[in-house]
């Protein structure tokens, strides 16, 4: 990450104090919403046969530093900031925390249970939380079948008194990274499929099913909730859709301003845990017949300062200060964060459209700009904390680069909860004539790519469905595409799906979904473009065809892509103990690997057409390459064997790890059921060098 120190520091301060929410996770304390100015007296408690000790280490907070003596310290309070943050600190190196609300002369304990939850909670994407929706994710966090795995590691980590934030402790990231992908897995919103079987995700402890890594939403998480009564037409925001601003053009020409408001937090909540909100609610009333134009845009100077207001609010009350986005303090303050950037010549959000932006990069240089701006006005806010959050900057100094390294599920929510990947204008026309409201608007849909595919049963196919969508103008003429409507993609024969039903076209004017086929027959999905307003379709039909390819096995990987190139490779070792993979496609078994991704994010597929029986073993390894960020990411690996359907494995792996995925056996008549690989099998590829790369391969896609 290239951003200077004083940024990087200023942003792990403010996110590790943002973080802090109503409920508490310290243990021991109570729900009180203030603090009386005075002494906190607390301890460190450790687990049963821990022999560590912290007296060399001190305490700091944003109330100051503490020495601990014995295992216990005191620290003075400040009334003004309701929610504290405790640290175990030893020159810059994090050893334990505890984060929460406190009441007036009680006791704060720092124990393992408090430093692992407070490490999740501290990332950015739970920045912005009420307190509902605190205690449900620590309820979330505490219930995940992969909490006590990051528990495990947290607890090794304090024994053997490392820092927290060591980002070769490859163990202690990839358990983050799995605890994060279950977390944030709820995104995956499509219907509950039925699998015949599964491949047991590998576990030292137990077999652990986990939700499918978030590839797409079947509900466009950023959208606009559009019901028509009568003649009044009713929009709200959904889920993280930021504000609105814009205009509604009358059939006699006047022009009326209107608001579609955001909801005052970014909706992480409601994309992690699949439940939906909404925004407040904007009428408006059809009065004279006629053509109505409808035109909004989250870009434009209104919807801008609106944005930084609300995450200025949210910034301030994770402080403890009781502040919405429309009070005096966080106007001014939203005001000097948006003359900072432009005078900086950094991004904006609306300017943020790719997935390799550095978004941790901005949020250091808002950050940056909101914590100046506190420090001017620190008699505004009845306190100031200047040398305190120094301090915690300075202890916390690694922390927003080993979050950065953690990629999957919860680095695309942080883009969707920032409104990264949202419209950048809502556009649409009704008509209204004798009291009924319908739509305006004429769509041209051309088939561009993905037809008449060669896939395999119950597997997605290798390339995405893609179409070009052009709007018909009041010329007659057919224009660019405009996002009055959504692309619908549905399966009209052979019992697939799509991963995507509703897709709004891009900056390109095209619109793309993965099809997964069915088991058999003839395979159809049928595209048109649908009024995002009344629901007409508004466009003629165009149909995709897929042939299905008989295999008796079929093993596919996908990833994430994330800054880089991040090249994970699918590695199948077959009865006869010949291993497929990139460096050798073709087995004498049959297996065949169809291509190899060096970038991202897959897929990779290797097939039988006819298998011998006997066992296959499946591993991905992350190939290492020098323009990797050397992550921990995400992958989900499908498998159909002699007829079943297995369920997906989702797992996390380090920069050039090689893991073990899951084993199934082929018998002489059936496919059993597929044991577990233990989490301590080596690698079966003793003789094997996995080779160099190069680019220009003739292989690499």
């Amino acid at each position: 990450m290239k951003k200077n120190c004083l940024s990087q520091t200023i942003i792990l301060a403010i996110v590790s104090i943002m973080m802090a929410c109503h409920e508490n996770v310290i243990v021991e304390t109570t729900n009180s919403p203030n603090l009386n100015s005075g002494s906190l007296e607390g301890k460190l408690s450790f687990g049963e046969g821990m022999n560590v000790s912290f007296d060399d280490c001190t305490i700091a907070s944003l109330d100051g530093t503490s020495a601990i003596n014995d295992g216990r310290f005191e620290i003075q309070a400040d009334d003004d900031i309701r929610i504290k943050t405790f640290m175990v600190e030893k020159n810059g190196e994090v050893y334990m925390m505890s984060r929460g609300p406190l009441a007036a002369n009680q006791c704060v304990e720092i124990t393992v249970q408090s430093t692992a939850i407070s490490m999740v909670m501290l990332h950015p994407l739970f920045s912005s939380l009420e307190a509902d929706d605190y205690n449900q994710l620590i309820e979330a966090i505490s219930e995940s079948p992969y909490y006590q795995d990051f528990y495990d590691e947290v607890y090794k980590s304090i024994s053997n008194k490392r820092n927290l934030y060591d980002d070769t402790n490859t163990e202690m990231m990839v358990a983050f990274s799995n605890l994060m992908e279950e977390l944030c897995g709820g995104m995956n919103t499509g219907e509950d499929v039925v699998y015949d079987d599964s491949l047991e995700v590998i576990s030292t402890r137990s077999s652990i099913t986990t939700r499918a890594v978030f590839q797409h939403s079947t509900i466009d998480p950023t959208y606009i909730d559009a019901q028509i009564n009568g003649r009044t037409l009713s929009l709200r925001t959904v889920w993280s859709t930021p504000s609105y601003y814009g205009t509604v053009e009358q059939p006699d020409g006047s022009i009326i301003n209107k608001v579609i408001s955001a909801r005052s937090d970014f909706g992480v909540m409601d994309l992690a845990f699949n439940r939906t909100t909404y925004g407040r609610t904007m009428d408006f009333v059809f009065s004279e017949e006629g053509e109505y134009y409808f035109n909004f845009s989250r870009t434009n100077a209104e919807a801008t300062f609106d944005f930084y207001m609300r995450l200025v609010a949210s910034i301030l009350s994770t402080l403890g200060l009781n502040v919405s986005p429309n009070d005096e303090a966080c106007v001014r303050i939203a005001k000097e964060v948006s003359n900072y950037i432009a005078s900086t010549g950094a991004a904006t959000i609306n300017t943020i459209t790719s997935e390799k932006f550095p978004l941790m990069d901005w949020l250091g240089t808002v950050f940056d700009a909101t914590l100046n701006q506190i420090n001017i006005e620190g008699n505004l806010f009845r306190f100031s904390f200047r040398e305190s959050v120094r301090n915690i900057a300075g202890i916390l100094s690694g922390t927003l680069n080993w979050y950065n390294k953690i990629k999957g599920a919860a680095n695309i929510a942080l883009r969707l909860s920032f409104a990264v990947d949202a419209p950048n204008n809502i556009s649409f026309c009704l008509c209204y004539y004798k009291n009924e409201v319908s739509t305006c608007t004429e769509a041209d849909l051309l088939m561009v790519d993905g037809d008449s595919q060669v896939g395999y049963a119950k597997q997605k196919l290798l390339e995405p469905l893609i179409v070009y969508v052009r709007t018909l103008g009041d010329d007659g003429l057919y224009h660019e595409s405009s996002s009055f409507h959504r692309i619908k993609f549905e399966v009209v024969s052979g019992g697939g799906k799509v991963d995507n039903e509703l897709v709004s076209a891009d900056d390109n004017n095209k619109a793309s979904a993965y099809w997964t086929l069915g088991e058999d027959g003839e395979q159809i999905v049928r595209v048109t473009v649908v009024d995002i307003i009344t629901g007409e379709e508004i466009s003629n039909p165009v149909y995709f065809t897929a042939s299905i390819e008989m295999a008796a096995i079929t093993i596919r990987l996908e990833w994430k892509q994330h800054t880089g190139k991040t090249d994970l490779d699918l590695h199948v070792i077959d009865p006869n103990n010949e291993e497929i993979y990139f460096n050798h496609m073709n087995s004498e078994s049959g297996g065949y690997l169809d291509r190899d991704d060096v970038v991202g994010p897959g897929p990779e597929h290797i097939r039988w057409i006819e298998a011998p029986v006997g066992e296959y073993q499946i591993y991905v390894h992350y190939y290492p390459n020098e323009d990797e960020d050397r992550s921990v990411t995400s992958f989900t690996v499908t498998v159909n064997a002699a007829g079943k359907s297995y369920q997906p494995v989702t797992k996390s792996i380090a920069y050039d790890q090689k893991v073990p995925v899951g084993k199934f056996t082929i018998g002489n008549q059936e496919t059993m059921r597929a044991p577990i690989i233990d989490a301590t099998s080596t690698v079966v590829d003793s003789n094997i060098t996995i080779p160099s790369k190069l680019l220009n391969e003739t292989n690499k896609p």
